[in-house]
């Protein structure tokens, strides 16, 4: 019946609802699939560009110091997660550039972001040599440890002198 119909007779607002339905459900759908794309896209960026957004606690992560020209051995921390105040919380595992060690006022990484004073992101009834919290805009140079066999060895260095253990 619909075949035998002059172009004329068709009512114009059924066809352009016709026309709309046929569109709908050939683009949208297409629509959709490049949005995620790229929202995976941007995704996998922050990932790269702000990996502390997406640590778990247990997860270790090494903070580069600022030594120039000196060994370039970063601090390594472990992620507790966030306090309170939504402030991200780190205890300090190794490395000489945090807690009471030389290396800490000079060039470590509390320099880098300059969190300072100590009192203004410790950890209540931690210790402020061990335990820091920070402002997730302060977490900027945090990056997630890779696992690989140089991480294994510099999990098992001296915290003093950075010679592996044995």
């Amino acid at each position: 019946f619909f075949f035998a119909m002059s172009a004329r007779s068709v009512d114009p607002v059924l066809l352009g609802e016709l026309a709309y339905e046929a569109l709908r459900l050939a683009f949208i759908p297409w629509q959709r699939e490049r949005r995620v794309a790229k929202e995976r896209s941007a995704l996998a960026e922050a990932r790269l560009c702000c990996p502390i957004l997406f640590a778990r606690p247990g997860d270790y992560l090494e903070h580069r110091r600022d030594e120039r020209m000196q060994s370039f051995v970063p601090d390594i921390f472990e992620y507790l997660g966030r306090d309170d105040d939504d402030w991200l919380m780190f205890r300090h595992d190794c490395g000489t550039g945090f807690g009471d060690y030389y290396g800490a006022t000079n060039g470590g990484m509390r320099d880098v972001i300059n969190a300072w004073p100590m009192s203004e992101y410790e950890i209540p009834g931690k210790d402020v040599y061990t335990f820091i919290r920070l402002p997730i805009s302060m977490c900027w140079a945090f990056r997630l440890m890779e696992d690989d066999d140089e991480d294994d060895e510099m999990l098992q260095t001296d915290v003093q002198t950075g010679a592996p253990v044995a």
